[in-house]
């Protein structure tokens, strides 16, 4: 609050006086790019250093001491084997989830189970629900060792059969007609590999196909030197926030997908098989002209 933004602050004050070898000197002393840090900066840093060292610890003793009150055979089962405090710990860090939930703004208009969701609306992942939640675990393939069902109560029958990540995987795609994005054929094969390594389905099965907005804007925007998603959003002013990262990349296709598709509608192409068949001509035609085989020709251009 502000009385720890008040003490960091005088902390920080005096560290810029005469640095020393503390938590506050090492900030003050500190190159980012061969700059110095902010105070801005150092000040995010101490704020998670606090939080990360005093809820976290907090949170984890008291609901561990908590939860040996309610069940004192859990810390006699420690008690026989202290080798079992180790799987333990791991359990009540996982089970009592120092950081109870994480939030994000909503950049676009969407529905998640059911419940709309506006751009700029918060909307909060619950990691303390999840770590209760047997039907949220896949089956690990081995025995859960009972010094951590002792913990999370978590059964080899709970788990059994249990493939979250594929049916996650699945139910998102199953949602999805079109996979969009800038540079399509790199991001495609990365999925494909990633949805390969945890589901017997393809994903070519569950996705009707891809769209990339790169080809697009080839067609659409030759005139630009470069068409990589920094050019074609200044093009069209629209901001990346967060460039290299997964949300902001994609807030940024989405809006050039629509600057593309008012062009598109300009030049007369109004449907996605009208786009396609542009696309697979212009893929045909840019083919012959890599080939190092003669073309055919009529004689007209003199060859």
């Amino acid at each position: 609050g502000a009385a720890l933004g008040r003490y960091l602050n005088e902390q920080f004050d005096r560290a810029a006086a005469d640095p020393g070898d503390d938590f506050y000197g090492l900030l003050t002393k500190a190159r980012l790019g061969g700059r110095p840090l902010t105070r801005e900066e150092m000040l995010g840093y101490a704020n998670i250093m606090f939080a990360g060292g005093r809820d976290t610890i907090i949170h984890s003793v008291a609901c561990a001491i908590g939860h040996f009150a309610e069940h004192p055979e859990s810390l006699e089962f420690l008690r026989e084997d202290p080798d079992r405090v180790v799987h333990a710990s791991e359990e009540f860090f996982r089970v009592f989830m120092p950081l109870t939930h994480i939030g994000r703004v909503c950049p676009v208009d969407t529905e998640v189970h059911g419940m709309p969701v506006k751009a700029g609306d918060r909307a909060s992942l619950c990691w303390a629900s999840a770590n209760l939640d047997d039907t949220a675990f896949e089956d690990p393939g081995f025995p859960i060792p009972p010094e951590s069902t002792a913990i999370h109560h978590i059964t080899d029958d709970m788990v059994r059969g249990q493939r979250f990540d594929e049916l996650a995987l699945q139910q998102c795609l199953r949602e999805v007609q079109l996979v969009i994005a800038h540079n399509a054929a790199f991001d495609w094969g990365f999925l494909s590999a990633e949805f390969a390594r945890v589901s017997a389905v393809p994903l070519d099965a569950l996705a009707t196909g891809q769209f990339c907005t790169v080809r697009l804007a080839r067609r659409l925007l030759a005139h630009l030197p470069r068409r990589n998603l920094d050019a074609v959003s200044a093009h069209y002013g629209v901001t990346i926030e967060g460039r290299h990262r997964a949300a902001g990349d994609a807030h940024a296709t989405a809006q050039v997908l629509l600057g593309l598709l008012r062009d598109a509608e300009r030049d007369g192409i109004h449907t996605l098989e009208a786009v396609q068949g542009v696309l697979a001509r212009r893929t045909a035609a840019a083919r012959r002209g890599r080939s190092g085989l003669p073309r055919a020709t009529n004689g007209a251009d003199g060859v």
